[in-house]
């Protein structure tokens, strides 16, 4: 039974804790959040000799914490995931690994002298059912060989206000991570155009973004982001191959037809289309804490892939071209 602390709890930290309590092989035994709210919420909920933390590297050190999940702002991801790596437990952190690519690349050598994949992080359509069957007939070479991914990514709205460097960052990593997934590749270059859909918003805001990359092994991705939407929330995919493409929609709901209308309902919350897959993904964390489950999730390496690309993408929407993501080669410890 593995023990686990939480640093954060926020919407999506107090997503985590319930998807926790579902697993039968872990209890939540420490938390850390700048004020008293969640834990109060998760004392009401049942979970008793639960520990509070006010400095989250208090519930690291803590001997009773045999992991730690984070779901805290992306800010603190960094040097949380140090401390985590140096007490050597296993950490789940919720996407961006860190703030820029410099830092992905220390938390990786950590992991790398120590021999060691301490971090998973939270990829979580790696675990959506509709993905996995893409890259099942993908992988099986069911209709070809894949070529190309195309996917789009809306939401209703911007959940910060921001700029577009930071919008690449904090959005597009979900979709660059799932491209590199389905295609078995690794981008190679980028180029990048976006535009403003409101003239209200900040000049260097460009929410409405096209991000076209150049893979390795002959293939490519293109993907649309478009943060302020409005009419809600949607992802759609579609993998290209030689002999056919397969597609996938998560507003593929019940239409409903009247009174001279055709139409479907949809949300604005991305985990009512995810709620199944943030499941499966903590299963599996949690059965690997328990030596039940090889982990499934997303790498260090991933995370650095994802950030170093979308880092590249702010670079190009202002060159105009296309600009060499420059990966480093993949140590032996994430093959």
């Amino acid at each position: 039974m593995a023990n686990i602390g939480i640093i954060g709890l926020g919407s999506m930290g107090l997503y985590h804790c319930d998807n926790i309590l579902k697993c039968d092989n872990s209890n939540i035994v420490a938390v850390s959040d700048i004020n008293r709210n969640g834990y109060e919420t998760l004392i009401n909920k049942g979970i008793h000799d639960l520990n509070y933390y006010e400095d989250p590297i208090k519930l690291i050190n803590d001997h009773n914490v045999d992991a730690v999940l984070i779901a805290s702002p992306d800010s603190t991801h960094f040097d949380l995931l140090k401390n985590c790596i140096i007490s050597k437990k296993k950490v789940f952190c919720e996407k961006p690994i860190s703030l820029n690519s410099k830092q992905a690349l220390e938390i990786i050598n950590m992991e790398v002298q120590l021999n060691t994949q301490y971090v998973a992080l939270g990829f979580n359509r790696r675990f959506d059912n509709n993905f996995l069957n893409m890259k099942k007939i993908a992988d099986q070479l069911v209709i070809g060989e894949s070529l190309l991914y195309k996917g789009v990514h809306r939401n209703e709205k911007a959940f910060y206000e921001a700029n577009s460097a930071f919008i690449l960052n904090n959005t597009s990593g979900h979709d660059v991570d799932i491209s590199s997934f389905l295609l078995n590749s690794r981008p190679m270059e980028i180029s990048v155009v976006g535009l403003k859909s409101n003239p209200l918003l900040n000049d260097d805001c460009a929410d409405l973004l096209i991000l076209n990359i150049l893979m390795e092994n002959n293939k490519m991705a293109s993907i649309e982001i478009f943060v302020n939407a409005r009419y809600g929330y949607e992802v759609m995919a579609q993998l290209v191959c030689n002999k056919g493409a397969v597609e996938y929609s998560n507003n593929k709901n019940i239409t409903i037809k009247s009174d001279n209308k055709y139409y479907s309902k949809i949300t604005s919350d991305y985990r009512k289309y995810f709620e199944q897959s943030y499941l499966d993904e903590m299963i599996n964390w949690t059965s690997f804490l328990n030596g039940k489950q090889k982990l499934k999730m997303a790498t260090a390496f991933d995370g650095y892939i994802a950030l170093k690309t979308t880092e590249t993408a702010a670079k190009a929407l202002y060159s105009h071209t296309f600009e060499k993501v420059n990966l480093i080669n993949t140590p032996s410890i994430y093959l």
